[in-house]
């Protein structure tokens, strides 16, 4: 199976909806720092200019005048560095009456390749005397350049005027263009975030990625699975009827999906297993089981994760006897299979720490005594990105389901797990998002239980109406 590197348009647009809060909290912070810089450190200038033209005459031996237009281009670079000559700079401030030339003013000089004209620009905090400066500096330069070469080459074409707008777009264009600017970097490197991270998302199109469905996004259950591990929750009710309602809503999707995904073939076994260990595959699982359990089905959870098993830790109880005692001939199958305080829902432990590849030739009878007690099975394996244990159930069973912690699994790794699946022609059902944080997709969810709230009490309301009508009846 391969995998698409690229980053769909929509990828983008998840990635900085994913944060949107830094949009708005760094451009703030970027604007209040810039007007701090602006207001204290900062000074709008101005710029005013005065254009100059240089032109050489000369008088053929026909008596002709004539102008040397070459000569007048070569001449503007010479003219450029000449106009800042010291000469120039104190007869232009003896005119203007300054005793020196003011500090913050910059003259600058310019041509245009291959052009006649020479513009001086003079920039400082007070526009009127950058005009004077400008023009009186234009000028003064005419008459050097006619003393020294004792010829008019140099006039000044266009006078400087009195700017009206600093040349540095004004302080208080500085704050909102630092904060755009911000905002732009930042929606940048959200998006070489998201093409740097080579973790499977959630909100990613995995489906389209990975070539297979995505069943359901199980939603967040860190805070009420330690809650029910520390107060022992698990010898008095089952695990689902502990989450929150995001979880259990997630959960029942998964298993309405699981059936859909089934298209109307036997789903009688099913293998659950993950890429990578702590991606709540148990958990899962055992959800999974309870909510098909509700439903009036007869299910058994086998734990068949030999290297960590969770189920009985999450049951509050455990069996002397597995499926290694039933496969090795030393126990029946009602020795192995223990009874729930959760209605319809069964047990098989698993107590010896070793791989069942060995065993797994007498496990298609072990199946079909199953099927005669139960409507599902549900094989809780090891990860298959560590073992291979998993896959070779995978083969022997009707369906498979793979759990993915979101944000946290490789999709390299990913699309090893599923290649090892398809290679051993296991039937994938689809993916299971795990741990996801249902805040990012609280707005529809909150909207959707107000509207079940709004019926619950509605239901109350119209059953308190029929007591109390039954009520009256009866005293009639």
């Amino acid at each position: 199976m391969e995998e698409e590197l690229g980053l769909s348009l929509g990828d983008m647009v998840k990635a900085i909806k994913r944060r949107w809060y830094l949009l708005i909290i760094i451009p703030i912070i970027v604007a209040v720092l810039a007007n701090f810089y602006v207001v204290n450190y900062t000074v709008d200038v101005y710029t005013a200019q005065v254009k100059l033209y240089t032109l050489f005459d000369y008088v053929d031996t026909t008596g002709t005048t004539r102008y040397d237009l070459s000569s007048s281009a070569y001449f503007v670079n010479d003219y450029k560095e000449l106009i800042q000559a010291p000469e120039v700079m104190r007869e232009t401030c003896s005119r203007l009456g300054w005793p020196g030339w003011p500090n913050g003013m910059s003259v600058g000089v310019s041509a245009v390749q291959d052009t006649r004209f020479i513009t001086i620009s003079v920039t400082g905090v007070n526009p009127e005397m950058c005009m004077q400066a400008a023009n009186m500096l234009g000028q003064v330069f005419s008459e050097y350049i006619r003393n020294m070469l004792n010829q008019d080459s140099v006039h000044v074409a266009v006078e400087a005027t009195l700017p009206t707008w600093p040349s540095n777009g004004g302080r208080g264009s500085m704050v909102p263009m630092a904060a755009l600017g911000s905002l732009v970097l930042v929606a940048f490197a959200l998006v070489a975030l998201e093409i740097l991270n080579t973790k499977v998302r959630s909100d990613s199109d995995a489906d389209v990625r990975f070539k297979t469905n995505v069943l359901s996004s199980v939603f967040s259950y860190k805070k009420e699975m330690d809650t029910f591990l520390k107060k022992h929750m698990s010898r008095e009710s089952n695990l689902l009827a502990c989450m929150n309602e995001y979880t259990q809503e997630s959960i029942k999707k998964l298993a309405l999906n699981i059936q859909f995904a089934a298209m109307g073939e036997p789903l009688r076994t099913l293998t659950v297993t993950s890429t990578t260990p702590k991606e709540g595959k148990s958990s899962v699982s055992l959800m999974l089981a309870c909510e098909l359990a509700s439903q009036g089905k007869n299910v058994l959870i086998a734990d068949m994760d030999y290297r960590s098993p969770m189920i009985g830790r999450y049951l509050g109880r455990r069996n002397k006897k597995d499926i290694m005692d039933y496969l090795n001939g030393s126990a029946k199958l009602t020795e192995v299979v223990t009874r729930t305080n959760t209605p319809n829902l069964f047990f098989m432990d698993s107590n010896h720490r070793m791989a069942v590849n060995a065993n797994l030739d007498s496990f298609s009878r072990f199946l079909e005594e199953c099927k005669q007690y139960f409507d599902l099975v549900i094989f809780d394996t090891s990860p298959l990105g560590m073992f291979i244990d998993a896959a070779s159930l995978a083969a022997k069973t009707d369906g498979t389901i793979v759990v993915v912690a979101d944000g946290r699994v490789e999709r390299k790794d990913l699309t090893k797990v599923l290649g090892q699946l398809e290679q051993v022609k296991a039937r994938l059902l689809g993916l299971v998002f795990n741990f996801v944080n249902h805040k990012e997709k609280s707005y529809y969810y909150n909207r959707y239980y107000r509207y079940g709230d709004q019926h619950k009490s509605e239901r109350r309301r119209t059953r308190g109406l029929s007591s109390r009508r039954e009520q009256q009846d009866d005293e009639e």
